[in-house]
């Protein structure tokens, strides 16, 4: 782990922040690969808090913090893709997934793997659609509290749910991260293409995990991407929603590790 982790990265364009250059370890230095994190909707480095620990013993780890999605999820991805080395490993939770998507859809050839944590590649359902665009043309900054606390029950399972500290550090992440940034963001997911068509050009090694209970991405969403994958592995957790980094985090680790050692054969 480097300290330069913990400094803010110098911006360079819109919601985009410079890349500090990755140190590998001695021990993994010919085999390791510099992995990125992707945090979701309204998410920061907190929401990888119990996963960046144990995967910085086997992988040179940067977090992307959390960004203003100025910009189509198709620029995005271009700006990080040229700032990123020739060969990297991304992990993307939630909405972090849709720009890992776009990213391995548009450079196959340089992923050395893709993690893909309660996420989907198809459009949104009806009734999603209409959500986010009531929330983009009716919103207003006075209701963004609401609209978070209406969000934790459909993000946490019930029992995580009752967990005061957990729920309390996932609200506070959330609203920490700004209304602006949610509009933001609801119209990027808006425009996100269905990358479906697109999966079969990814070759790298894929791990695909959600909860059995996730209200935002179903598993039926998780074993559609990692039957179009080639060679993905697919893991359901029970007793999780949403936020599995968060709501079962030394599972997911161990999930997560288990797809590094895979890369790094």
């Amino acid at each position: 782990m480097f300290p330069a982790a913990l400094r803010p990265w110098p911006v360079v364009g819109p919601g985009i922040r410079e890349f500090r250059p990755f140190r590998v370890s001695p021990a993994h230095m010919e085999a390791a690969l510099p992995m990125l994190l992707l945090p979701g909707l309204l998410c920061d480095r907190a929401l990888w808090q119990g996963l960046r620990p144990g995967l910085e013993e086997y992988a040179e780890v940067e977090t992307l913090p959390s960004w203003e999605c100025n910009q189509s999820l198709p620029q995005l991805a271009d700006r990080l893709l040229n700032r990123l080395p020739d060969r990297f490993l991304l992990v993307g939770f939630s909405f972090g997934g849709y720009l890992a998507l776009e990213m391995a859809c548009r450079a196959p050839q340089r992923l050395g793997g893709l993690a893909l944590l309660s996420t989907r590649a198809g459009p949104d359902r009806a009734e999603e659609r209409r959500q986010r665009e009531t929330w983009l043309h009716q919103a207003r900054g006075e209701d963004f509290e609401d609209i978070v606390e209406a969000m934790l029950p459909r993000f946490l399972h019930p029992r995580h749910l009752k967990r005061e500290e957990l729920r309390e550090s996932l609200r506070s992440m959330l609203l920490r991260n700004g209304f602006q940034t949610f509009l933001q963001q609801q119209k990027a997911m808006l425009l996100r293409r269905d990358w479906r068509p697109h999966l079969d050009r990814i070759q790298a090694p894929a791990l695909v995990l959600c909860g059995q209970q996730d209200q935002v991405t179903p598993p039926d969403c998780s074993r559609a991407m990692a039957s179009a994958l080639t060679g993905a592995e697919c893991h359901i957790l029970p007793e999780c929603g949403h936020f599995s980094p968060m709501e079962r985090p030394r599972t997911v680790l161990a999930r997560v590790q288990a797809w590094l050692w895979r890369c790094l054969r």
